[in-house]
């Protein structure tokens, strides 16, 4: 992974918060072509969470469903 690959943000959440991190890309030329990774995690100071693999395949409507499900 270079750098290029990275994206960083900061929060001011307290340690020991559990947390929900979800990501998603566009894998194609469709509005539809999108895959997704949901991952949770518990804040610690500098934390960083990778998303390399295991991205799942969905839609713009089971993006939407999962995001009102969190």
């Amino acid at each position: 992974m270079t750098t290029e690959d990275r994206i960083s943000t900061g929060y001011e959440l307290p340690s020991g918060e559990t947390i929900k991190v979800l990501v998603y890309k566009k894998t194609g030329p469709g509005d539809d072509d999108i895959s997704y990774q949901l991952q949770e995690v518990m804040m610690t100071l500098d934390i960083e969470v990778e998303f390399i693999d295991n991205f799942i395949k969905t839609n713009k409507a089971g993006l939407a469903d999962i995001i009102k499900a969190l």
